[in-house]
C-alpha cells in the first residue's frame, strides 16, 4: 500500500506547504511552493492524524500522532518538542485533532475520550506545560480549534454537538445540537466569529457569540 496524503496546509507569510501522509510511511513533508521543490521531510514513528499551523508565527507547525504531539521550529522546520497527551497511565488512544493558537503559545489536542487537552509554553517549545483539560462532550471530539483571540475554543464531536469553550473559566455552552448518530465537524472562520456546518443541501452558519 502506498502512502496517501490526508491533509495539507499553507504556512502564513511563507511560501511553504506542509502535508502529511500515512500508509507504510508516516511522514510530514515541507514544500517550497514558489520553487516547487521539497524542502525536507520528517518521519513519525506513529500514524499521523492532524496538522495545524500558527497564524502569526511563520513556520510553526504542530502534528498529532497516535499518542503524541510534535512541534516544529519557527525557522528550521525541524521538530523542537514532542509531548504526550496521556491523561493517565491507562490513556492510550489516538489524538485525532491538534491546533496551535495565534502566536504559538498554546496547543491543544482531542480524541476518542471526549476531552480537550491544552498545553502552553513561555519560551522554547521544549518548556511545554500542561494548562488543563476541558471536559463536556460525551463522546469523541473530532475537531477543536482556537479562535483568533486565543480566549475560546470551538469543538465538534461525535455526540452531535458544537461547543464554545471559554478558556479563562473552562466553561462551555452548546452552540449547535443535532440529532443522535450525526458527527459534526465544524469549520471555524479565521477570526473565530462564525462556525459553518455542511448539510446535504447547503451550509449553515452560526455566530460563536450567540
Amino acid at each position: 500500500m502506498c502512502s496517501v496524503v490526508f491533509e495539507e496546509i499553507t504556512i502564513p507569510k511563507e511560501s511553504v506547504l506542509a502535508s502529511f501522509s500515512t500508509g507504510h510511511q508516516h511522514s510530514i513533508t515541507f514544500w517550497d511552493i514558489k520553487r516547487r521543490i521539497r524542502l525536507k521531510s520528517f518521519s513519525s514513528p506513529a500514524r499521523l492524524f492532524s496538522i495545524a499551523v500558527s497564524l502569526d508565527v511563520p513556520n510553526l507547525v504542530v502534528a498529532g500522532s497516535s499518542r503524541e504531539v510534535i512541534v516544529f521550529g519557527e525557522d528550521s522546520l525541524d521538530p523542537t518538542a514532542l509531548f504526550g497527551f496521556r491523561r493517565a497511565s491507562s490513556y492510550g488512544r489516538e489524538i485525532w485533532s491538534v491546533d496551535v493558537s495565534p502566536g504559538g503559545s498554546k496547543f491543544l489536542g482531542s480524541g476518542p475520550d471526549g476531552a480537550i487537552m491544552i498545553w502552553g509554553r513561555d519560551g522554547p517549545a521544549d518548556s511545554m506545560q500542561r494548562l488543563g483539560t476541558l471536559e463536556g462532550h460525551k463522546t469523541a471530539v473530532i475537531t477543536a480549534k482556537f479562535t483568533e483571540d486565543s480566549e475560546r475554543i470551538i469543538s465538534g464531536s461525535a455526540d452531535a454537538e458544537v461547543r464554545v469553550w471559554d478558556l479563562k473559566s473552562g466553561r462551555s455552552h452548546v452552540l449547535v445540537k443535532e440529532g443522535m448518530g450525526k458527527t459534526i465537524r465544524p469549520l471555524l472562520s479565521r477570526r473565530g466569529e462564525y462556525v459553518a456546518i455542511s448539510r446535504r443541501r447547503g451550509i449553515d452558519i452560526w455566530s460563536c457569540r450567540g
